[in-house]
Parts: C-alpha cells; sequence; structure tokens
C-alpha cells in the first residue's frame, strides 16, 4: 500500500527554496513512501482453501545463487507487505526457510528519473504473479505474470478500476493478494491533509475475489471487513492483517488486527509483541509466521530487516540485516537542497522465502529515481 497522494515521496524530497548555503536541508521522505508505497504481500506460505498457494523449492535458485530474470518496460511493482500475526496466529503448515544469504539484487523495473515506477508491491505465494499500484497520472492496479519462476514477468495488465472505486480521489489503494492469488486485500487511505502533522484516519479494509488465476476479473465484496492502515498486509493463513498506522504521520507505527475465521472481520489493531517500533513500516510476515520483514529507518537510510521469535506465542528479537540485500550508500553533496540517500523500502517474499522484491528509492544530485529490485537464495 503507498499513499500522500501523487507520490509524496518525491514531493517530500522537493527544494525547500533558497540557495544552497545556509538552507537547512529537507530528507528525503521515505516515510511517506510508506505511506505511499503499501505493498501487499501474497507472499507467505498456502492459502488458505488449499488452492494455488507455492510448493517450497519449487523453481529458482539453490542458496547462495545470484540474479532474478528481469521484465522490460512498463510501470512495476513497488511497496508491499505481507501480514504479520500477533501472537498464536498467522502461522502456515508450509515449508519456509529465511536463512541464508541473497544473492546480488537484479533490475526488475525502473522508473528513471521520473519517479516511482509502481508501488504496494505483491507476489503469490508461487512467485508466479506481480501485483502492484501504479502511481500519479496513471494511477491503476497491474499485474504481471509467467509461466515459469525462472522467467521473467510478462507485460502488465489492470485490473479494472471498478475494483477500487472506493478510493477518495486521486488515491490508489494500498494491496495485498493472497498466496493462492485469488483474493485481493485492499485500504485506501487519504492523504491530502491540510496540514503536514494532521493523522491518516484509518479506512476500511476491503476484499476482492476471483475464480481463478486464468482470469483478472475481480470483484469487491459489498461489505468492508474492518479498519485498517496504509501498507496493508495479510499472514499466510489470512487470519492477521498488518498495516503502518499514521495517526501520528511522524512517528509510524506497525499494528496488527485478527480474526477467528475467513469469514470475520479483522479485530483494532494492537502492536505484535516485543516488536521494536523504532521507525518500522512495510510488514511482511514469513510463511510459517516466525520471521517479520519490513523497512526500517536509521538517520537518514531506510534498509530492509527481519525479526524473528521462537515460536508463534513469543516476542519478535532484534531487527538484524544479515544474508538481505545491502542499502547503497551515497555521499551527500552541501550544495544541493535535499539530503543524498537511498532506501530500500516495501519487501515481499515468495512462500519458501526464497525470492524478494522491493522498491529502491534514490535521492543523488537533484535527480529522484524509483527502482524494483529482486533477489534470490
Amino acid at each position: 500500500m503507498r499513499r500522500i497522494g501523487l507520490g509524496l515521496a518525491w514531493a517530500m524530497a522537493a527544494v525547500l527554496g533558497g540557495a544552497c548555503g545556509g538552507k537547512e536541508k529537507e530528507e528525503p521522505g521515505d516515510d511517506a513512501v510508506a505511506g505511499t508505497t503499501s505493498s501487499a504481500s501474497g507472499t507467505g506460505g498456502q492459502a488458505s482453501g488449499g488452492s494455488g498457494g507455492s510448493v517450497a523449492g519449487t523453481g529458482g535458485s539453490a542458496a547462495g545463487a545470484g540474479g532474478m530474470p528481469s521484465s522490460q518496460g512498463g510501470a512495476g511493482p513497488g511497496g508491499a507487505s505481507n501480514g504479520g500475526a500477533p501472537a498464536g496466529v498467522g502461522g502456515s503448515a508450509t515449508t519456509s526457510d529465511c536463512t541464508g544469504t541473497f544473492g546480488t539484487p537484479t533490475l526488475i523495473l525502473d522508473g528513471g528519473a521520473s519517479g516511482i515506477p509502481a508501488q504496494s508491491l505483491s507476489v503469490t505465494g508461487d512467485d508466479l504473479e506481480l501485483f502492484y499500484e501504479v502511481p500519479g497520472d496513471a494511477l491503476g492496479v497491474m499485474v504481471r505474470t509467467r509461466a515459469q519462476r525462472d522467467a521473467p514477468f510478462g507485460e502488465a495488465k489492470e485490473i479494472a478500476p471498478a475494483v477500487f472505486d472506493f478510493c477518495p480521489p486521486e488515491e490508489g489503494p494500498s494491496i495485498d493478494i493472497s498466496d493462492d492469488g485469488l483474493r485481493l486485500y485492499m485500504t485506501c487511505v487519504n492523504t491530502i491533509v491540510a496540514n503536514p502533522d494532521d493523522p491518516f484516519e484509518p479506512a476500511p479494509i476491503h476484499v476482492a475475489d476471483r475464480t481463478s488465476r486464468s482470469t483478472l476479473d475481480f470483484v469487491r465484496r459489498p461489505q468492508p471487513i474492518g479498519m485498517g492502515g496504509i501498507s496493508i498486509s495479510v499472514s499466510a493463513d489470512e487470519l492477521a492483517a498488518f498495516w503502518s498506522d499514521y495517526t501520528d504521520t511522524s512517528n509510524p507505527t506497525v499494528l496488527s488486527g485478527t480474526r477467528s475465521s475467513l469469514s470475520g472481520a479483522f479485530g483494532a489493531g494492537t502492536e505484535p509483541l516485543g516488536l521494536d517500533q523504532a521507525v518500522l513500516r512495510h510488514p511482511e510476515l514469513s510463511t510459517d509466521g516466525l520471521h517479520l520483514f519490513g523497512s526500517l529507518k536509521t538517520g537518514t537510510l531506510t534498509s530492509i530487516v527481519m525479526y524473528t521469535r521462537a515460536s508463534l506465542g513469543s516476542a519478535f528479537g532484534n531487527p538484524s540485516s544479515e544474508g538481505l540485500p545491502v542499502t547503497p550508500v551515497i555521499p551527500d553533496d552541501p550544495n544541493t537542497p535535499t539530503v543524498e540517500s537511498v532506501s530500500d523500502l516495501s519487501p515481499t517474499l515468495s512462500a519458501d522465502c526464497r525470492s524478494l522484491y522491493f522498491l529502491r528509492l534514490a535521492f543523488d544530485a537533484g535527480t529522484n529515481r524509483g527502482q524494483v529490485w529482486g533477489a534470490r537464495r
């Protein structure tokens, strides 16, 4: 899910005015990206009902192997977050191994200097369909498919805009596809506010269904299934939803709501047990519910991290970036009005935890570049 209107991520990196010397430099707005690039995550494990889903170990390369096939042209995926779950909820019997080191990331889609190529990235559990929101004037939700995991994704196809007509004007939905690819979870938080410190209020959680993977004819259910925030994401069993809460826009908080059955509504959001909320966003839960991925901001750098817990009922430990793609560091130019930096955001993973996709935003020498990258292990 991403929001903040028309790519506020770039807007917040805009010049504050005046000459370079003596002006206070503004940091690029990756907080906004968290709001504007929500990711849906259909990455973890077996979706309820048993259809579709991913078989652990299918396709891909052996642990430690490099690259991903790249896709050319068009807007690509961005921003994703799969659901995490509180104690006792959110795990799946499907096997996932989140150990080992990812190979060198490969460029999947490039938005160039014009902005973010896509946001709200979400991949199905079998790694064969990539869903994302296209921000800006071409606002819409797209999907790219492939027949085999090692093949490039095909051309983008658009999901009917009527599925998202509950969104306010100029806002696109945060999306998260279920692992079996049959249910699309959505929120549409209004990020057009009068003052920068005004809260982004929670919004209804909607879900749309399709009858099979061979069609893009999703039909939205008539009633919402709870309230959530930006970067909506569901767990593998679809009984827990995670999102970024921007009630305090300067300090977004990851919250999770649960439900007891697939026909029920998600309850009010609470903070996951033991989770360090140090400017964390874009939560993405592994299939087994033991690892929570996200984007963690430290200073001007935002990187992908992973939290681990021993069991579904225990607290998450400290974040670690071991084995994950390394965010590049670029030197700051004191003669420009913005802080030069690179941020890696909105991670989304396949069900077996072997494929990772993320949005990389670079603010360098007055140029803003958005790219989608993938890594394999």
